[in-house]
């Protein structure tokens, strides 16, 4: 009864191999090993080209030197949070008075 099991479950895993490789059982060489090779269903890549048209005379509106450009690019500290609760709680203040 143990060999049963055991040729059964070889023959299931024969079965889905063959089948993972893209043979079918209906193939006259189905468990031999042997399969069909499978075209591919990938579509070749399609490049398109894109050609910028326009006026050659552009000229940036503001020129800045290197120094100023990263000092106007570097973003402001941001404040802690017990900064902002002491100018709200100053501003809660100037409310009262």
């Amino acid at each position: 009864m143990k060999y049963i099991w055991i040729a059964v479950a070889v023959l299931a895993l024969a079965v889905t191999t063959h089948a993972q490789r893209g043979g079918s059982l209906n193939s006259g060489a189905a468990l031999s090993g042997a399969s069909t090779p499978t075209l591919s269903h990938t579509l070749p890549a399609v490049f398109n080209a894109t050609y910028a048209q326009g006026d050659s005379s552009f000229a940036p509106s503001a020129f800045l030197p290197w120094s100023e450009a990263v000092a106007f690019g570097t973003p402001e500290p941001k404040k802690t949070l017990g900064e902002i609760a002491r100018e709200y709680r100053e501003q809660k203040k100037a409310r009262t008075d």
